[in-house]
């Protein structure tokens, strides 16, 4: 027998050595089961036919009949080893099963499944949301997936006694199922994040519309991008279902424009005055608005190597507060042109900042009153330091007014620049200690943030670690997603790993927002945009000439 006549009939061998593992293969999982011993969770197989989707809802059914709502939390394909068969060979090099102790090859069946473990959230009676105790254990019950009206049925549990939140759609179902989240939630501090493109200002965007729209709680946004500049402009029906999946009627449109108009005239926008136009106001503040800490820090006076002039700076700022309120150009005029503050104030140009409210002009603080439900403050277009300057004192003015816990929502985007974790300028350090102590002690007052940002890891841990609400977009960034796991450790890891998969739009929503954690693509924003990307017209094909 030549080597090419043994090399083929070995190959064949090898054949039928596969054939047999397929045929004698099997699996003993026909349909998928699962078990729990503690009423809250279960452990599940299933065949590598049926596999779930992490964070999904399904139905558990035990052998009784009795129901359960469950969600899948993680899973894994699991090798397993069957029973030993042997195989020899004849003469003509043909193979045949035989006893293994005598047997010159010998196997394994192998056996492959997927194994997993999910949370218990309900028990169904009658088709009624029900809670467990710790009599709802069992053996055995099979998973099936769940009907979209019981999702909906189970998140309008969750929101009973308060207001609904709808914001989209929930990601793994097969219909119409909604997440709706509990308004009352945001009595919490609550993140969000997702690196650029995941659509994070645009979900943003929906928060802030769905708190306007069903609730009282007054909001308060940063914006340091301009991108809620046009926060109090209603889409076009067109823009509008552009991005929706059920189309809106003529009717339905005008009645929701109608709605969004009457919290929108209660909506202030202040923008520098180099971009005031109709309708917005003058992002300015008076120099008394600010602390005196702060008011020496922008003179950059030092404590200890400025003693005499801070001593007279002190002095005459006595005799302006005396008089009430008072601007930059007052403070300039008392100051003596030989001093060291005066001749900073001039070489910086301190005094032809954006940020200073004229003499007889009303700051910002001097036009809000109670008549608001929305305030944005337009930073985007304000250099260092000024917006860390202005952002303060709106921080400081809340802080002050904490005693009379009329609760508000304060709205940071871009987070990781208004309390980074590391500083490098005097006025960010002071615009983060502020925001670390609302972060801390705010809520008792009715002061709750709302942070957003596409860097996590670089936002101060003393005011992410306060948050109980997160919202988590695509994130790819394994530093970003190790710190989210960090500090949300309720949350369990193969969830969080699900922001990698994510699409544009597509967010995990985990805290009391939504009593647990959850999936949705964001869906509906009703006002304009304001900061828009380049678009990339500059990668656009050149045409041959």
């Amino acid at each position: 027998m030549t080597s090419l006549e043994k090399s083929t009939k070995t190959n064949s061998i090898f054949d039928q050595l596969n054939k047999i593992q397929k045929q004698f293969s099997h699996n003993d999982i026909k349909y998928p089961t699962a078990l729990s011993i503690d009423s809250r969770s279960f452990v599940f197989e299933t065949p590598l036919s049926q596999p779930f989707i992490v964070g999904s809802y399904i139905l558990l059914q035990t052998e009784k009949g009795t129901e359960y709502l469950g969600q899948i939390i993680s899973q894994e394909v699991v090798n397993k080893d069957g029973p030993e068969y042997g195989v020899g060979i004849d003469a003509s090099l043909g193979t045949i099963l035989v006893p293994t102790t005598t047997a010159q090859f010998k196997d394994r069946i192998k056996t492959r499944y997927i194994e997993g473990f999910g949370l218990i959230l309900c028990k169904l009676e009658e088709g009624e949301i029900v809670k467990t105790t710790k009599d709802d254990t069992f053996i055995s019950a099979k998973i099936k997936f769940l009907k979209d009206h019981l999702i909906n049925k189970y998140f309008s549990s969750i929101s009973e006694d308060f207001a609904f939140l709808d914001i989209g759609e929930f990601l793994y179902s097969h219909g119409a199922s909604r997440v709706k989240l509990n308004a009352s939630g945001f009595d919490r501090h609550t993140f969000l994040c997702g690196q650029s493109g995941s659509g994070k200002t645009y979900a943003l965007g929906i928060l802030i519309e769905q708190i306007l729209l069903n609730t009282e709680l007054r909001i308060v946004i940063i914006d340091p991008n301009s991108d809620f500049i046009k926060l109090d402009r209603y889409r076009s029906m067109e823009e509008l279902n552009n991005k929706r999946k059920t189309k809106l009627k003529i009717d339905e449109y005008n009645s929701k424009k109608s709605n969004y108009e009457n919290i929108s005239s209660r909506l202030k926008i202040f923008r520098p005055r180099n971009f005031v136009e109709p309708g917005f106001l003058n992002l300015q503040i008076l120099f008394s608005d600010l602390e005196h800490l702060d008011q020496e820090s922008i003179l950059q006076l030092d404590t200890l190597k400025d003693v005499l002039e801070i001593n007279r700076f002190r002095h005459f700022n006595e005799v302006l507060e005396n008089r009430g309120k008072y601007s930059f150009f007052e403070v300039v005029q008392q100051m003596e042109h030989t001093s060291k503050s005066a001749k900073l104030i001039e070489n910086l140009k301190i005094l032809d900042w954006d940020i200073w409210c004229p003499q007889n002009e009303q700051s910002i603080f001097d036009i809000m009153n109670d008549d608001w439900r929305c305030l944005v403050f337009d930073i985007g277009t304000l250099t260092h330091p000024q917006n860390s300057i202005i952002t303060k004192a709106i921080l400081d003015y809340f802080w002050k007014k904490r005693e009379s816990k009329n609760p508000v929502l304060i709205v940071i985007d871009e987070a990781h620049n208004i309390c980074p974790q590391i500083t490098d300028s005097m006025f960010v350090e002071s615009t983060k200690l502020q925001t670390i102590q609302i972060a801390g002690e705010g809520r008792k007052y009715g002061l709750y943030l709302l942070l957003a940002s596409q860097r996590p890891e670089k936002v101060h841990a003393n005011v992410v670690s306060q948050c109980d609400n997160l919202f988590l977009m695509r994130m790819n960034s394994e530093k970003d997603l190790k710190y989210i796991k960090e500090v949300f450790t309720q949350i369990p890891s193969p969830l969080l790993d699900q922001s990698t998969l994510f699409e544009k739009g597509e967010a995990l929503v985990a805290g009391k927002i939504v009593g647990g954690v959850t999936f949705t693509s964001f869906e509906g924003r009703q006002s304009m945009e304001g900061g828009n990307d380049v678009p990339p017209t500059w990668a656009t094909k050149k045409q041959p000439n």
